[in-house]
């Protein structure tokens, strides 16, 4: 099911501390339905053993696999691979480690849905007055007075609003991009750069933390996959119409641009 998390959740995982200093070696590879096995080994291979990358290239699949095995047994690592079939494949292998079973993340009751809703969700972050609730109230009686565009422009508006000011810069300049353009992703992050929109993490790799930002956009919906590559990653990219618009509305008010 799309749109649980899992993915974003995934991430925050792999970028903890925790799991930077537990592990040797880290490896995030994306994969197609059409993934090929060999190149999305190597890919692997190349984040878990850099230094036999010309080796690694020229194996065969089962030597890649291997290779693979043998990295994985002799250093610790973890790889999250980020795709519904790949999912769907390695699912039984882990439920064959002899570790704790994966948590299978199911759907609230209707009855859990709405204590979350209505406890969690609801003027959490105010007071609880009749003011604030009259607040609400008003909003609601708003978006059913409206029609359906005013309605979307105000959401896609609070999408925008509700992002890290950290993303914020990266997001409006997707509409210097034509409509249904292909954006290459790796000429992308190079722009951020080169605009000073990336923020440095430590000693990070400024690309890496460009990428980051990617996915986190990607995982808000605000940014669409074209296409990925084959040994794992975003190679293209896309922003629906109505985002860029909203992308080039807030540009011209910030005066980042004007397209």
């Amino acid at each position: 099911m799309g749109g649980l998390g899992k993915t974003t959740l995934a991430r925050k995982v792999y970028n903890s501390d925790k799991v930077k200093n537990h592990f040797n070696f880290r490896a995030w590879a994306y994969a197609s339905r059409e993934c090929r096995a060999r190149e999305l080994l190597l890919h692997l291979l190349q984040k878990l053993m850099p230094k036999n990358d010309y080796e690694c290239r020229s194996s065969t699949t089962k030597k890649g696999q291997k290779k693979h095995k043998e990295a994985v047994n002799n250093s610790q690592d973890i790889s999250n691979l980020s795709d519904e079939e790949l999912k769907k494949r390695v699912w039984e292998c882990l439920k064959c480690k002899n570790r704790d079973p994966p948590y299978n993340l199911q759907f609230l009751s209707e009855e859990k849905s709405w204590e979350l809703f209505s406890k969690k969700r609801l003027l959490a972050n105010k007071k609880n007055l009749h003011r604030e609730w009259s607040k609400v109230f008003g909003h609601v009686n708003w978006y059913l007075t409206r029609d359906e565009t005013q309605v979307k422009n105000v959401v896609l508006k609070l999408s925008f609003d509700n992002l890290p000011a950290r993303l914020k810069p990266c997001f409006l300049y997707l509409g210097i991009f034509p409509e249904d353009y292909k954006i290459c992703v790796r000429k992308l992050l190079q722009l951020w750069m080169a605009e000073v929109f990336i923020q440095e993490i430590g000693s990070r790799d400024a690309y890496d933390v460009a990428e980051d930002y990617l996915y986190e956009l990607i995982d808000r919906n605000l940014i669409q996959v074209a296409r990925v590559k084959g040994i794992g990653g975003v190679k293209t990219c896309r922003i629906h119409d109505l985002l860029r618009d909203l992308c080039i509305l807030e540009s011209k008010e910030d005066k980042l641009f004007q397209v």
